[in-house]
């Protein structure tokens, strides 16, 4: 077969001047997205002295390419050693971007540019790939400009709620080229950085007493470096930000969501300070809304497990008719009605109000001789361990509690409270409902109502979000606490506490 080289396919690199690119493919509608690959690979010359024998475009292999950087991003519990070096890729949604991609990842391996890993389960995951050893390097950025592709990249991300973010169009507006970090300062604590990165591993490596096979240290230090930098990268760019809603969550996405927290010190909103208001204990406290039944009521709580969970798809007509078929429903409902006044659940409600859940919590544990015996004498490890036991009771499993010493703890310190969030995780790989429950809650209350009514009052505010914090500047800073306030009094039925935070 002769081999094809598409037109449209330029390459470009960091040193490219963005604008010029950008007016020069304006009347052809194209225009550049970045993309990040391994700063050592230089796929023109491959492709010059090697042409594939299919018709190909550039932009698609640099599009694979960078699935493999990039993903992990995006994956909160990537665990680079558990995945052996792999990373997932959902082959099914990289055929809608790229018909054969067959053709090309076959490529990339025939020229030892990737690996692509044998485990897979047909409906669950996806080969891995990975970067052959010369290429586990620093990241640059490159630039496409298949039109069709970033279209596809851009627009048809099929997890987007496309409805909710026109919605939210007075939050995109702020991700501008106003939007800024300072990336030399950046660069330069990532370097020192990887020495600390490389420290934390070395020592829990040798904490550990079970031998095996390791992922070299540089390889993972590397990673965590190219994570943290792509998104300080995109800030940078001021262009491609993307901000999307997940249309599970109804959380909002954005390069602020990702960023890592040690580097918000370096962003400035038009050469402004940022600070951003932070509710303190926040999945314990927005968890009120299920042990209170007025609230439960009032914020319509019972249509959103209805949505997720398919056992409990009674409960939306709640306010119609309370004789449930589902004896799980019926349960579920007159346990809210009578533990209002259960001491475990006011104990809760006294903790997170107080914003000292976690440290109420240790001193619980530490009563009831709960805390494990390696860490008795290390307080901030024993609220570490509350803090622990807390998230597992409520985003695990309910038969997990079975094994789990930390979901045994948070049971018998609070029964009512894990006998409500188990019955609202009712039924087989139904765990999740009870995650995505307190997301849409703060996703509805966060952006659809309190920064809908901040840009209502005082358009002229920059105000972004990182889930459950709303970041101003300063100059808008108490008024934004405020109206925060306000509202999750309302909704809460208690005054929460609110901490503020320097960027």
């Amino acid at each position: 077969m002769s081999t094809q080289k598409s037109h449209n396919a330029q390459f470009f690199d960091n040193s490219e001047d963005v604008s010029r690119i950008i007016k020069a493919y304006k009347r052809k509608k194209y225009y550049p997205y970045k993309l990040y690959i391994p700063e050592n690979l230089n796929l023109e010359e491959i492709l010059d002295s090697s042409p594939p024998v299919f018709k190909y475009y550039k932009d698609c292999f640099l599009y694979i390419l960078h699935l493999i950087v990039s993903i992990p991003l995006r994956l909160k519990d990537f665990d680079l050693e558990k995945q052996k070096g792999f990373t997932p890729i959902d082959k099914k949604l990289l055929s809608r971007r790229i018909h054969a991609y067959n053709d090309y990842i076959d490529y990339l391996k025939k020229y030892n540019i990737i690996e692509e890993g044998t485990s897979y389960k047909p409906g669950y995951y996806s080969k891995g790939l990975k970067f052959m050893v010369q290429y586990r390097t620093k990241v640059k950025g490159v630039y496409i400009t298949k039109n069709t592709l970033i279209k596809s990249i851009t627009e048809k991300n099929y997890h987007r709620d496309i409805e909710a973010e026109h919605k939210l169009w007075f939050l995109k507006k702020w991700f501008n080229p106003n939007l800024t970090i300072d990336m030399e300062k950046t660069v330069e604590f990532l370097e020192l950085d990887k020495e600390i990165s490389r420290k934390k591993i070395e020592r829990k490596r040798a904490s550990r007493r079970i031998k095996k096979t390791w992922i070299p240290i540089d390889e993972i230090v590397t990673m965590g470096y190219n994570m943290k930098y792509i998104v300080a990268d995109k800030i940078n760019e001021g262009k491609n930000h993307h901000p999307i809603v997940d249309s599970t969550s109804g959380r909002f996405h954005s390069p602020l969501t990702q960023l890592k927290k040690e580097l918000r010190m370096f962003v400035r909103y038009n050469g402004e300070d940022l600070h951003g208001i932070d509710i303190v204990n926040s999945q314990p406290l927005l968890a009120l809304v299920i042990l209170d039944y007025d609230l439960f009521i009032k914020n319509e709580i019972y249509k959103i497990i209805a949505h997720y969970n398919p056992i409990l798809t009674e409960l939306k007509d709640i306010i119609k008719n309370s004789n449930f078929k589902n004896p799980i429903s019926t349960m579920l409902v007159n346990l809210i009605k009578r533990s209002k006044d259960n001491t475990d659940v006011k104990l809760f409600k006294r903790a997170v109000v107080e914003g000292k859940f976690y440290e109420y919590f240790a001193e619980l544990l530490n009563q009831n001789s709960l805390v494990p015996q390696d860490i008795m004498d290390k307080p901030q490890e024993i609220r570490k361990f509350a803090k622990n036991a807390t998230f597992t009771a409520l985003f695990s499993k309910p038969e997990d509690v079975m094994w789990n010493a930390q979901i045994k703890a948070f049971r018998k310190c609070f029964p009512t409270v894990y006998r409500i969030f188990s019955l609202i995780k009712s039924g087989k790989n139904n765990h999740p409902t009870l995650a995505c429950l307190l997301q849409r809650f703060e996703s509805n209350l966060i952006l659809h109502t309190v920064c809908a009514e901040i840009n209502k009052l005082i358009p002229e505010a920059p105000i972004f979000t990182v889930h459950d914090s709303i970041v101003t500047t300063e100059k808008y800073l108490s008024i934004v606490t405020g109206i925060f306030g306000s509202h999750l009094a309302d909704k809460l039925g208690v005054n929460p506490k609110l901490k503020i935070e320097e960027w």
